[in-house]
Protein backbone atom coordinates (compact mmCIF):
# COMPACT_ATOMS: atom_id res chain seq x y z
CA UNK A 1 0.00 0.00 0.00
CA UNK A 2 1.31 3.44 -0.82
CA UNK A 3 2.85 5.30 2.10
CA UNK A 4 2.28 8.66 0.33
CA UNK A 5 -1.23 8.99 1.75
CA UNK A 6 -2.09 9.63 5.41
CA UNK A 7 -3.05 6.58 7.47
CA UNK A 8 -6.67 7.68 7.92
CA UNK A 9 -7.16 7.89 4.13
CA UNK A 10 -5.56 4.46 3.63
CA UNK A 11 -7.75 3.02 6.39
CA UNK A 12 -10.89 4.61 4.93
CA UNK A 13 -10.16 3.18 1.48
CA UNK A 14 -9.43 -0.26 2.94
CA UNK A 15 -12.67 -0.27 4.92
CA UNK A 16 -15.11 1.53 2.63
CA UNK A 17 -14.04 1.65 -1.03
CA UNK A 18 -13.95 -1.41 -3.29
CA UNK A 19 -13.49 0.17 -6.71
CA UNK A 20 -12.70 3.37 -8.55
CA UNK A 21 -16.29 3.49 -9.81
CA UNK A 22 -17.56 3.27 -6.24
CA UNK A 23 -15.24 6.13 -5.31
CA UNK A 24 -16.52 8.17 -8.27
CA UNK A 25 -20.13 7.61 -7.13
CA UNK A 26 -19.26 8.67 -3.59
CA UNK A 27 -17.34 11.75 -4.69
CA UNK A 28 -20.11 12.87 -7.05
CA UNK A 29 -22.62 12.74 -4.20
CA UNK A 30 -20.11 14.38 -1.84
CA UNK A 31 -19.61 17.24 -4.31
CA UNK A 32 -23.34 17.88 -4.50
CA UNK A 33 -24.34 17.08 -0.93
CA UNK A 34 -27.51 19.20 -0.98
CA UNK A 35 -28.90 17.26 -3.94
CA UNK A 36 -30.56 13.86 -3.95
CA UNK A 37 -29.64 11.51 -6.78
CA UNK A 38 -31.68 8.73 -8.37
CA UNK A 39 -29.76 5.76 -9.75
CA UNK A 40 -30.77 6.66 -13.33
CA UNK A 41 -29.36 10.18 -13.04
CA UNK A 42 -26.10 8.90 -11.55
CA UNK A 43 -25.77 6.26 -14.26
CA UNK A 44 -26.21 8.92 -16.96
CA UNK A 45 -23.82 11.33 -15.25
CA UNK A 46 -21.08 8.73 -14.81
CA UNK A 47 -21.92 6.86 -18.04
CA UNK A 48 -22.18 3.48 -16.35
CA UNK A 49 -24.84 0.77 -16.04
CA UNK A 50 -27.79 1.57 -13.77
CA UNK A 51 -27.68 -1.81 -12.01
CA UNK A 52 -24.02 -1.24 -11.19
CA UNK A 53 -24.85 2.17 -9.76
CA UNK A 54 -27.67 0.71 -7.64
CA UNK A 55 -25.28 -1.88 -6.17
CA UNK A 56 -22.73 0.82 -5.32
CA UNK A 57 -25.37 3.04 -3.73
CA UNK A 58 -26.62 0.18 -1.56
CA UNK A 59 -23.08 -0.59 -0.39
CA UNK A 60 -22.32 3.04 0.39
CA UNK A 61 -25.59 3.31 2.35
CA UNK A 62 -24.70 0.17 4.32
CA UNK A 63 -21.34 1.72 5.17
CA UNK A 64 -23.02 4.82 6.58
CA UNK A 65 -21.95 7.27 3.87
CA UNK A 66 -25.28 7.93 2.13
CA UNK A 67 -28.91 8.09 3.12
CA UNK A 68 -31.75 6.46 1.22
CA UNK A 69 -34.64 8.76 0.35
CA UNK A 70 -37.90 6.94 -0.41
CA UNK A 71 -39.89 8.15 -3.34
CA UNK A 72 -40.59 7.56 -6.99
CA UNK A 73 -37.88 6.92 -7.99
CA UNK A 74 -35.93 6.31 -4.78
CA UNK A 75 -32.89 8.54 -4.40
CA UNK A 76 -29.74 8.90 -2.34
CA UNK A 77 -27.97 11.77 -0.68
CA UNK A 78 -24.50 12.18 0.75
CA UNK A 79 -24.99 12.20 4.50
CA UNK A 80 -22.33 10.31 6.44
CA UNK A 81 -23.27 8.75 9.75
CA UNK A 82 -20.41 10.44 11.65
CA UNK A 83 -18.27 13.55 11.38
CA UNK A 84 -15.22 11.27 11.19
CA UNK A 85 -16.59 9.64 8.03
CA UNK A 86 -17.32 13.06 6.56
CA UNK A 87 -13.78 14.24 7.32
CA UNK A 88 -12.30 11.09 5.76
CA UNK A 89 -14.38 11.58 2.58
CA UNK A 90 -13.43 15.25 2.44
CA UNK A 91 -9.72 14.41 2.80
CA UNK A 92 -10.04 11.62 0.25
CA UNK A 93 -11.71 13.98 -2.25
CA UNK A 94 -8.78 16.41 -1.92
CA UNK A 95 -6.22 13.63 -2.25
CA UNK A 96 -8.01 12.19 -5.29
CA UNK A 97 -8.04 15.59 -6.97
CA UNK A 98 -4.31 16.07 -6.31
CA UNK A 99 -2.94 12.52 -6.54
CA UNK A 100 -5.40 10.46 -8.55
CA UNK A 101 -2.92 7.72 -9.50
CA UNK A 102 -1.82 7.22 -5.90
CA UNK A 103 -5.42 6.86 -4.71
CA UNK A 104 -6.29 4.46 -7.54
CA UNK A 105 -3.22 2.39 -6.64
CA UNK A 106 -4.43 2.21 -3.04
CA UNK A 107 -7.84 0.97 -4.15
CA UNK A 108 -6.36 -1.74 -6.37
CA UNK A 109 -3.85 -2.81 -3.71
CA UNK A 110 -6.65 -3.72 -1.29
CA UNK A 111 -7.86 -7.31 -1.46
CA UNK A 112 -11.54 -7.62 -2.40
CA UNK A 113 -13.92 -7.59 0.53
CA UNK A 114 -15.08 -11.14 1.21
CA UNK A 115 -18.64 -11.99 2.19
CA UNK A 116 -19.23 -12.64 5.89
CA UNK A 117 -18.21 -16.08 7.11
CA UNK A 118 -21.07 -18.54 7.43
CA UNK A 119 -22.46 -19.13 10.89
CA UNK A 120 -20.97 -22.47 12.04
CA UNK A 121 -23.95 -23.29 14.26
CA UNK A 122 -26.40 -22.73 11.39
CA UNK A 123 -24.24 -24.83 9.04
CA UNK A 124 -24.19 -27.66 11.61
CA UNK A 125 -27.96 -27.54 12.16
CA UNK A 126 -28.59 -27.44 8.40
CA UNK A 127 -26.67 -30.71 8.07
CA UNK A 128 -29.47 -32.43 10.04
CA UNK A 129 -32.34 -30.79 8.18
CA UNK A 130 -34.73 -33.37 6.72
CA UNK A 131 -35.43 -32.94 3.05
CA UNK A 132 -37.97 -34.70 0.90
CA UNK A 133 -36.29 -37.09 -1.51
CA UNK A 134 -37.88 -36.43 -4.93
CA UNK A 135 -36.54 -39.70 -6.36
CA UNK A 136 -38.91 -41.77 -4.21
CA UNK A 137 -41.98 -39.66 -4.81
Amino acid sequence: MSQDEPQHIRAFIAGHIESVVQLEVLLLLFGSAVRTWAADALARELRIDRAWVEAQLAQLCARGLLTYCEGKPPSYQYQPRTTELHQAVSDLAKAYADRRVSIISLIYSNPPKSPPAPDPLKSFSDAFRLRKDNRNG
